[in-house]
């Protein structure tokens, strides 16, 4: 069964057990350090940093914590994630190119789990969210289980 015709298995069997515990330690943690990076951004006095004092500090606010929560995600999966723990699973070079593709999705996802947040003040609500993301995209291409080597890098284990 092919849901998405970018994305393939590449013979990998799917297992279950790494695929739950990836999607359930990722979502997690990752969320942590996300809403951490947002929140930082969300509370930086900006009236007393640039002498900014607008009546849409609200908005300012959300803003300049979505720039350093969005900067944040994309060098870590830039830095780690793709280069260092994601098995290969892009189908073929013809396939649409990871900016047109999956960026104005993961983008509009992000955003949402940011006004859910700002909405509910709920951690664990947004972690169910993202553990689900993940569980799809670890079914998808059968992530593999992982460990760590003694230089602290991944290995797939296929």
């Amino acid at each position: 069964m092919v849901l998405n015709p970018r994305y393939g298995r590449f013979g990998r069997r799917v297992d279950w057990l790494a695929i739950v515990m990836y999607s359930l330690m990722n979502g997690v943690l990752e969320t942590f350090a996300f809403l951490f990076a947002y929140d930082l951004g969300r509370h930086l006095d900006v009236e007393s940093l640039f002498g900014w004092h607008n009546k849409n500090d609200e908005l300012i606010g959300f803003l300049i914590g979505f720039s350093i929560y969005y900067v944040y995600a994309g060098l870590i999966h830039i830095v780690v994630w793709m280069r260092m723990v994601f098995p290969q699973h892009v189908l073929h070079e013809s396939a649409l190119p990871f900016h047109t593709h999956c960026l104005p999705f993961l983008t509009l996802q992000s955003i949402a789990w940011l006004v859910l947040y700002e909405a509910t003040n709920d951690v664990f609500f947004i972690c169910l969210c993202h553990c689900i993301t993940d569980m799809g995209h670890a079914w998808t291409c059968a992530m593999p289980y992982t460990t760590w080597n003694a230089n602290g890098a991944f290995l797939l284990r296929e």
